[in-house]
């Protein structure tokens, strides 16, 4: 489920599919292969880690995972959480209305 998740949140709404990916570093050559394998490092690492911290600690919430990273600073935390939840929404709102672009697009003319 984890691994869903995350090839989710990569790929995530045909915003950035594996051939764009591949187009965007391929055209500049051996250094947008080296950026390919460096993005693959630090998002495998950052992974591996947030993984860590989550079964090392027992931690089944968000709100748990934030509270443990900012522990001695929770209005920390609860802003952090106040930013990407608005992130979050922000994000929906451009996906709803790029489906609803699309939907008038292919329907206006008949």
């Amino acid at each position: 489920m984890i691994l869903f998740t995350i090839i989710g949140a990569l790929i995530g709404a045909g915003f950035a599919s594996g051939q764009e990916i591949y187009l965007f570093f391929y055209r500049f050559g051996r250094n947008g292969i080296m950026g390919i394998i460096l993005c693959n490092i630090i998002m495998s690492y950052t992974i591996y880690k947030t993984l860590t911290i989550i079964y090392n600690n027992n931690i089944n919430t968000y709100k748990g995972f934030l509270n443990y990273i900012f522990s001695s600073k929770l209005r920390l935390s609860n802003t952090i959480n106040i930013i990407i939840n608005t992130f979050l929404c922000i994000t929906f709102f451009i996906m709803v209305s790029g489906f609803g672009t699309y939907i008038y697009q292919e329907f206006r003319n008949k």
